[in-house]
């Protein structure tokens, strides 16, 4: 007989605070320069959204390389964590690699932006 094996789930308050700030960002993938607009962004990533249309490579293969990227007129280096399709759209999860986050925060200090959420519960499992 096989042991019943317990799962824990939890409901943790996110320990970051998302917003909305409208940027466009030009994203190096390999040979590829991609051009997508921001969704969510925190002080250390941001979702980028992409149509379909524009990506002919395979992005499970990108997960957890690094990209280039640039965001009025400057460039950034970051890595791809995570990606979904939603609709005819790639929402591609970026996180800034952390000797430039000083100056991601600063592109983000430059402009309005609204909270999304000041604490978002999640399950982790």
């Amino acid at each position: 007989m096989n042991e019943a094996r317990r799962i824990m789930i939890s409901f943790d308050l996110r320990s970051f605070q998302r917003t909305y700030q409208e940027m466009n960002i030009t994203c190096k993938l390999g040979n590829l320069d991609v051009i997508g607009t921001t969704k969510d962004l925190t002080s250390k990533g941001f979702c980028l959204q992409v149509p379909t249309t524009r990506i002919k490579l395979c992005l499970l293969e990108m997960l957890n390389k690094d990209v280039l990227l640039e965001i009025e007129n400057v460039t950034i280096d970051g890595s791809i964590r995570w990606y979904t399709i939603e609709g005819e759209r790639y929402c591609i999860g970026i996180s800034i690699n952390k000797p430039h986050i000083p100056a991601w925060k600063r592109l983000l200090g430059q402009g309005p932006a609204v909270v999304v959420n000041a604490g978002m519960n999640h399950a982790q499992i």
